[in-house]
């Protein structure tokens, strides 16, 4: 129990300090019972199962310690609920031997009763006062707190009193799915999650439509859920977007020689191609087209982004028309924690990943761009050869390839494909072994089976000198300490 004071008016109440919870919370009736004034302040506050919760209202109170002089200021946001009334029944506490002399802040903490106060992390430590009294084993322990001595801990037996998660509760929440959704995150389990129907459409599109060409490089088609007649005409969109891009460049020397030099590559390796327009029959799709600079970066200082999400005339845009596709690998949180266990382990990177991987020819219509290097040259037109990062369904295509060569692969190299299969996240590798001798046939076959399909590994770091006696200076990763 403590008490609150208002402007002119002081009740008491019930609270529960929670350390794992952010933000002091006060429940309406409190408000009410001080008749203050709130302040408009919206925030969002999440609980488990990504529950969210809109926070409209913050008041400024005084706190005092219901059996000595402790006071102080806080600011707290209002919610029409905290938790239900604690503890859910009434505790039987006939045979605790607690001593006569201690002061509780809550004498009567044992019976069910509404908590309107929630003190979190910001207030927890300053309340904590030295001093703790063991009861039994089965029994929780007295902890000593500026307000008074309080219960902390459960309490054994049959009773089990509701769980303190630092979240608002509702009575509309549902608790089976929150519980789901806990043990979810909890599970770091290979299992793959079931696919929605849209999903399993989509899989069954790429098994059906892609090809390997006579390079041994990927064809895939795109996932169109949609006809792609519902495109309208694009070409305006693109070209004042163009224009824009023109003007931001000519603004710096430095960007727009980057940009240029990323084009020129695009095209020096074949990944765009120049077109005729008229030669394009319709429906096609213009992809507008600016850069994000990455100073920072020791191999890219400027990446160009494609935006399939911009409108056509009808409306619609490329993005619009695409299935997203499942994730098919597994989740980053099971890979990382994975690592902790091997000896010996790796990282690596894929080059240009989603650039080695063809789109089918007379689908390329749909990735056309418009370029030239300097505004005192004509417009040229160029179709976009490849997966193209910024459309839908690029990061499923180019993760379900490595899934398919890991497949494809599993019984004659069966230590690559397995890391390939269980340890990739996107274009990024990591993991390993206990033995050094089998880390290193991981390794190898992982590239053999990569560069069978045009895929070449770079960014190699590892915790031991052997993992890296074959790879060249210039595609280790510098700057990384992996030593064991």
């Amino acid at each position: 129990m403590v008490k609150v004071r208002g402007i002119g008016t002081e009740v008491q109440c019930r609270a529960i300090l929670d350390s794992g919870s952010q933000v002091i919370f006060v429940t309406e009736r409190l408000v009410k019972r001080l008749g203050i004034s709130t302040k408009t302040s919206s925030i969002s506050i999440s609980g488990i199962g990504s529950r969210s919760t809109k926070i409209q209202h913050r008041i400024n109170v005084v706190l005092q310690s219901r059996i000595n002089n402790f006071t102080t200021r806080l600011e707290a946001a209002v919610l029409p609920q905290i938790i239900s009334p604690q503890p859910s029944q009434e505790i039987k506490i006939d045979e605790w031997q607690i001593p006569e002399n201690i002061m509780l802040a809550d004498p009567s903490f044992n019976r069910p009763d509404k908590i309107d106060i929630l003190l979190g992390a910001e207030f927890y430590n300053q309340l904590m006062a030295a001093g703790q009294i063991k009861l039994s084993d089965d029994l929780p322990i007295l902890q000593n707190t500026v307000l008074g001595w309080i219960i902390a801990r459960k309490v054994g037996g049959n009773y089990i009193s509701n769980a303190i998660c630092g979240i608002c509760t509702n009575d509309d929440i549902n608790l089976d799915a929150a519980i789901f959704r806990l043990w979810e995150l909890e599970d770091v389990a290979t299992v793959r999650k079931q696919h929605s129907v849209a999903e399993k459409q989509c899989e069954a599109h790429f098994a059906q439509h892609t090809l390997i060409n006579e390079n041994g490089r990927f064809m895939v088609r795109l996932p169109f859920h949609e006809n792609p007649e519902a495109l309208g005409e694009s070409y305006g969109m693109a070209y004042n977007r163009f224009l824009a891009l023109e003007r931001r460049l000519a603004k710096s020397l430095q960007t727009k020689n980057q940009y240029v030099q990323f084009m020129e590559e695009y095209e020096n390796l074949g990944h765009m191609t120049q077109v005729d327009i008229d030669s394009i029959s319709k429906p096609r799709y213009f992809i507008p087209h600016h850069c994000i600079v990455r100073p920072e970066s020791r191999t890219t200082k400027l990446c160009v982004v494609f935006d399939a999400s911009a409108k056509s005339s009808t409306g619609m845009s490329l993005h619009d028309l695409m299935y997203t596709g499942p994730t098919v690998q597994s989740e980053l949180l099971t890979i990382l924690l994975r690592l902790r266990l091997p000896r010996f382990v790796f990282t690596t990177d894929v080059e240009k990943m989603y650039r080695q991987m063809l789109i089918q020819p007379d689908e390329r219509k749909f990735q056309l761009i418009i370029w030239r290097k300097d505004s005192s040259l004509p417009i040229k037109h160029y179709q976009l050869n490849t997966i193209t990062y910024g459309t839908r369904s690029a990061p499923y295509l180019a993760t379900k390839c490595l899934q398919k060569i890991a497949k494809e692969n599993a019984l004659q190299y069966p230590l690559g494909a397995q890391f390939l299969q269980d340890n990739f996240y996107v274009d990024d590798g990591i993991g390993g072994s206990d033995s050094l001798t089998t880390t290193m046939e991981i390794q190898q076959q992982l590239i053999h089976i990569l560069k069978q399909r045009g895929l070449k590994l770079r960014k190699w770091c590892a915790n031991h000198s052997q993992l890296l006696q074959n790879v060249r200076m210039e595609e280790q990763e510098v700057g990384v300490n992996m030593d064991a």
